[in-house]
């Protein structure tokens, strides 16, 4: 269970056990599949077997993954006593719902956010959105420019789960998030990342997440490529297997929430043997002074936040590629 003063104590595995001791709950396309990555490997750790579950999003149903107390916490009977659970829910940080209602569940949880310059992350956020078919326009440029009808739930496609999730501008907007964040979690519970940061030293950013869970380090000194820019090599086949007809897709939900680490499993394996990898096409330079101007004063209060100078951000085409972003 989880002490009410803050502090940690381990988590008794069964399916009855309590919430995660904490959260990786955002941005999308921020580093958050890298991080969890990187914790699963520690001895002391013990990340749900299912990446994004979805299951504080009160607001957004449609993305819930798991939906029932029973199987939420069916994902973390495997761990260990001595070991810390966790999950990671990149939509979290997006919702209104998902942290209160987390903190309300567990008080004293740890909050790990990762944020990254809105250009690039909106850019990785639409192609991930066209990869899993929920954005029915490939053109980032016409997308952009639909922000206002997405975030009144219109002109997306059929397959899409949570409409305001394609408002670009306002997905984009990690200071407000952050801010929101901030008036909800006591500071010894937040731990911010910056997305430069992890690409450019994965392992400082490593070892203090771990300090941050009060975790002694490993010795990891190895951090490779996680989810690297991907696209579909058979698009008929991922729709099928993305978005199957109703009767399978209840079979499906049906298996998730009975065996979630074995569906993630298999659904991995198949998933990875029709991915191929993605070049971005460029943006012109009249829509991202577009983006950049749509960001500048949210970038700004994200830098007061966390009083850091941010100013470089939205003015050129960064050098990081997706490589470990999610």
């Amino acid at each position: 269970m989880l002490h009410g003063d803050g502090g940690l104590e381990r988590v008794e595995p069964g399916p009855e056990m309590e919430r995660p001791h904490f959260f990786i709950v955002g941005a999308p396309k921020c580093g958050t599949t890298a991080l969890a990555s990187y914790l699963r490997a520690h001895p002391r750790i013990f990340l749900s077997p299912v990446k994004e579950p979805n299951y504080f999003c009160l607001d957004a149903p449609g993305l819930r993954v798991i939906d029932r107390p029973d199987s939420y916490g069916r994902l973390f009977a495997s761990a260990r006593p001595d070991q810390l659970c966790g999950e990671a829910s990149t939509a979290y940080l997006f919702s209104n719902a998902a942290v209160p209602a987390i903190l309300k569940a567990s008080p004293a949880a740890r909050i790990i956010v990762l944020v990254r310059d809105p250009v690039d992350m909106v850019l990785s956020h639409h192609s991930q959105k066209v990869y899993n078919f929920e954005e029915n326009e490939p053109d980032f440029e016409t997308a952009w420019r639909l922000s206002a009808e997405r975030a009144r739930g219109r002109k997306v496609a059929t397959d899409c789960r949570a409409p305001k999730y394609l408002d670009y501008r306002a997905i984009g907007r990690l200071g407000e998030q952050v801010r929101r964040l901030k008036t909800l979690v006591p500071e010894s519970q937040l731990h911010t990342i910056v997305f430069d940061d992890l690409r450019a030293d994965p392992g400082a950013v490593y070892r203090k997440t771990l300090a941050f869970l009060g975790v002694a380090a490993d010795g990891k000194d190895v951090f490779p490529v996680v989810n690297a820019r991907k696209t579909n090599a058979w698009p008929a086949l991922a729709r099928l297997l993305k978005r199957p007809p109703a009767p399978i897709r209840s079979l499906k939900l049906a298996a998730k929430r009975a065996f979630p680490a074995q569906t993630k499993a298999i659904g991995s394996v198949v998933h990875g043997l029709n991915q191929r990898p993605e070049q971005r096409r460029p943006l012109t330079e009249p829509v991202r002074r577009e983006m950049a101007a749509a960001f500048e004063d949210d970038v700004a209060l994200l830098g007061e936040l966390l009083n850091r100078d941010l100013s470089h951000w939205c003015k050129a085409e960064h050098a990081w590629p997706d490589e470990v972003s999610k």
